[in-house]
């Protein structure tokens, strides 16, 4: 029997419970699929990168400099580091390099953790940069880049 007055309490208990049983099933399906955007983002990330380093090694193929748009090429004709950053400064490096080598795609590194940009650029070991991807929501996996400076090899570890 209807109610004039609006539902009884038990319909609204009623409601409540399936509204919850909803939300229960749907947030580990929302936060998997979060976790699966941000993981194909950083693989396609490291795609885009291993891309631009196989360009840019073509560009030297031809051209045969050192030097080509501000970046330095050791003699196999890979990237090593910048113009204004040299080899040796480690983390400067990594940073410029990101910078010249992804300026098209929109994503952002930096050094500093609290800069907001998507990835943060470490220098782990001598020749080494790596790019752990940063979200604003945390979740359980570790996302990273890893780039052996001066060859074409770039790693995308994700676990």
């Amino acid at each position: 029997m209807l109610n004039p007055h609006g539902r009884s309490a038990l319909e609204n208990n009623l409601v409540l419970t399936i509204v919850a049983l909803l939300l229960l099933t749907l947030v580990p399906t929302l936060t998997s699929m979060i976790r699966q955007v941000r993981d194909t983002r950083v693989e396609m990330t490291g795609r885009t990168f291993l891309e631009s380093l196989s360009i840019l090694h073509n560009r030297w193929l031809i051209q045969r400099s050192n030097r080509i748009d501000g970046l330095l090429f050791n003699p196999e004709g890979w990237p090593e580091g910048t113009v204004t950053a040299g080899k040796d400064d480690g983390l400067m490096t990594c940073s410029t390099l990101w910078q010249a080598i992804m300026t098209q795609t929109g994503l952002t590194a930096s050094s500093l953790p609290e800069s907001g940009s998507d990835f943060l650029v470490q220098h782990p070991a001598a020749h080494l940069c790596l790019y752990r991807y940063q979200q604003t929501t945390p979740d359980t996996r570790t996302r990273i880049l890893l780039y052996q400076m001066g060859s074409g090899s770039v790693q995308t570890i994700i676990h």
